[in-house]
């Protein structure tokens, strides 16, 4: 919803409408014992600030529950179509199914499993992770190239 697939507002917001980046990409996992959500960019010099800002200000709106049904429902079809669309040949599923036994015997969940999960995830669900972990003091902004890292840092006051 915030920055994979189409209609994710992060993307959509700096490449869209403002025309702020050049390239974009996110990822995430989930484990059972930590987890992370990664979004990566790439822009001009100029406009650096102004994007952190615009990351920033998603990730705050995502936490105050400024989020439509519409939207849930379409990043749930999203995670759904892209768990079974990297699902399709024999190493797939021994990658799926290998690396949960490797991290945890007793906690392997089955495809349908994982897509039960997505599709009963709430708003509500979804507000309190968000309020956990987008809060200022749960983001990292990582720049590389000509910025000034004081100036980064005073967003995240």
């Amino acid at each position: 919803m915030l920055s994979a697939g189409f209609g994710a507002s992060l993307p959509d917001k700096l490449r869209n409408q403002g025309g702020l980046i050049y390239t974009w990409s996110s990822s995430h996992d989930t484990l059972f014992d930590t987890g992370y959500l990664l979004f990566k960019t790439a822009t001009n010099k100029k406009n650096a600030m102004k994007v952190v800002t615009i990351i920033i200000e998603e990730f705050q709106r995502i936490a105050r529950g400024e989020l439509s049904d519409e939207k849930i429902e379409l990043a749930k079809g999203n995670l759904i179509g892209r768990l079974l669309s990297n699902i399709e040949t024999g190493s797939d599923y021994i990658r799926w199914y290998g690396l949960q036994e490797f991290y945890s015997l007793e906690r392997v969940l089955h495809i349908q499993d994982q897509i039960n999960i997505y599709k009963s995830i709430s708003k509500k669900d979804i507000l309190t992770v968000a309020k956990r972990y987008f809060s200022l003091n749960q983001i990292y902004i990582a720049a590389c190239g000509d910025v000034k890292q004081k100036e980064f840092e005073k967003l995240l006051i």
